[in-house]
């Protein structure tokens, strides 16, 4: 007996044992497959490697060397960006430009970035790459003044979702670059521009951000240029939603000794849910915001003092600050129209004077203002006032029924009468004396010959007729 039960059981160990290796197999190819791929530009022996993503071009100018690495994953890899993808430091390179796109993620370490930005101007690119994951960038180690005019750092991104945003991402360049479109952001910390004196572009298009923590630069300020080549010049905000803005988030200035280019900062159809002295200018610099959505504006959520062109049009604030837009300066080129703000109550103000004060440069110009209570207004409706309506509205229609039928017997109803003896009859069965008898001039002119009537069959031995008749008159005898 024993024999053979060791003998039924022996297939159910082995069956036991394969599961478990095979519960141990997936989780390995599971976890190999989760990995995230290292981006690397190919060796010279193994271009023609299907695995190769990468191309990579080496470029001489008349400055020095450029490298140029664009990278297709063709949506089938998650990409590890470290330091391996390239030997920056060893070239000894003029310019870096990267470019990443359809990964199912990104991670950029950061150890690439300190790479990378040891060339003195250096460029980077991710579009149509699902998550991405931004590292800090490490302190420079490179003996260059990073304050020289040859560098710059410049970072795009394009539909993607970016968790967040990290302080001191561009950083210890004489100048810098930064656009995001088509994308999602977490959160924009604080200071993610450090140590960079003069910003050529700071653009967002058709993105959400749920937070910008408070000033975008460590500074406390954004030093605004411009040069000609680029398609963008200063803060653009397009079609853009921006659920909290902290304090101070962008405050932009721009100041130069002659004539230059003119900058802009333009707030383009976006929403802002709550700012509180959010956007601040100064100088040489011209703005525009016109047609966004402010869920809530605090005090001088707006500080704009500029000397060129002020634009604010087609606002919309659902909840605002009594002092909200005093930190708007006028000036002869600006622009306040149309603008509309919801308010819980209507605010008390002395007379010629305006419920949302812009500032005294201004003047009083034109603002829709909108009461919109917090707490809906009830109606109550009692049965006592619903009888009263109806006691009223009967009041008021019983005169009018009165003088309907009064009219419809007066002007329907024909009378015609005979004479018994003395006395007139009418046919409707009522006897009345003669005095009653109409003696209505019109009337009496009437006359018709008393044989003219026709017979009343119901009056047998009388000849009744509908002749008038006349005072002092008698109907034939018969």
């Amino acid at each position: 007996m024993k024999s053979r039960l060791a003998v039924v059981q022996r297939p159910w160990w082995v069956f036991r044992s394969s599961v478990h290796l095979l519960v141990v197999l997936t989780g390995v190819l599971r976890y190999a497959s989760c990995q995230s791929l290292v981006a690397k530009c190919p060796q010279r022996d193994s271009l023609d490697n299907p695995e190769t993503y990468c191309e990579c071009s080496l470029g001489m100018t008349r400055s020095g060397r450029t490298v140029t690495i664009i990278c297709d994953f063709q949506n089938m890899k998650g990409v590890l960006l470290t330091d391996a993808l390239y030997p920056f430091r060893e070239s000894k390179l003029l310019s870096a430009y990267v470019r990443v796109v359809n990964a199912t993620s990104v991670q950029v370490t950061g150890a690439f970035l300190r790479e990378w930005q040891d060339a003195p101007s250096a460029s980077l690119d991710v579009w149509r790459s699902g998550t991405l994951i931004l590292d800090a960038t490490p302190e420079l180690t490179s003996n260059r003044n990073p304050t020289l005019f040859t560098t710059y750092v410049g970072i795009g991104i394009a539909g993607c979702y970016v968790p967040e945003i990290p302080p001191k991402l561009l950083r210890d360049r004489k100048a810098g670059s930064f656009r995001i479109i088509n994308s999602e952001v977490g959160v924009i910390r604080k200071g993610f521009i450090h140590n960079v004196n003069e910003m050529r572009y700071l653009v967002m298009e058709n993105s959400v951000v749920e937070a910008v923590e408070g000033s975008v630069a460590t500074e406390g300020y954004i030093n605004l240029s411009r040069r000609q080549e680029y398609k963008w010049s200063g803060l653009l905000l397009s079609n853009v939603t921006i659920k909290n803005v902290g304090a101070e988030a962008f405050n932009l200035v721009h100041q130069v000794p002659k004539i230059a280019f003119i900058l802009f900062i333009k707030f383009l159809p976006s929403s802002l849910s709550h700012s509180s002295r959010a956007i601040a200018a100064t100088g040489d610099i011209a703005v525009t915001i016109k047609g966004n959505r402010f869920q809530r504006l605090e005090k001088e959520a707006f500080k704009v003092d500029v000397k060129k062109e002020l634009k604010f049009e087609d606002n919309i604030a659902i909840s605002v600050d009594l002092h909200a837009l005093e930190g708007l300066m006028c000036h002869e080129l600006t622009s306040l129209e149309k603008n509309t703000v919801h308010l819980d109550t209507l605010p008390v103000v002395p007379n010629n004077s305006s419920a949302i004060p812009f500032h005294v440069s201004c003047g009083n110009p034109q603002v829709f203002m909108v009461v919109s209570p917090s707490q809906p207004l009830t109606e109550e409706v009692t049965s006592t006032a619903t009888w009263v309506l109806l006691t009223v509205l009967l009041l008021l229609l019983l005169p009018i029924i009165i003088g309907c039928v009064y009219q419809w017997r007066s002007q329907y109803q024909q009378k015609c009468e005979y004479r018994r003896g003395n006395s007139f009859y009418f046919l409707n069965g009522l006897r009345s004396s003669k005095e009653n008898v109409s003696n209505n001039p019109e009337v009496n002119t009437l006359t018709e010959g008393p044989g003219e009537g026709m017979s009343n069959p119901l009056y047998e031995g009388t000849e009744p007729s509908c002749s008038i008749i006349q005072d002092g008159g008698s109907l034939p005898s018969q």
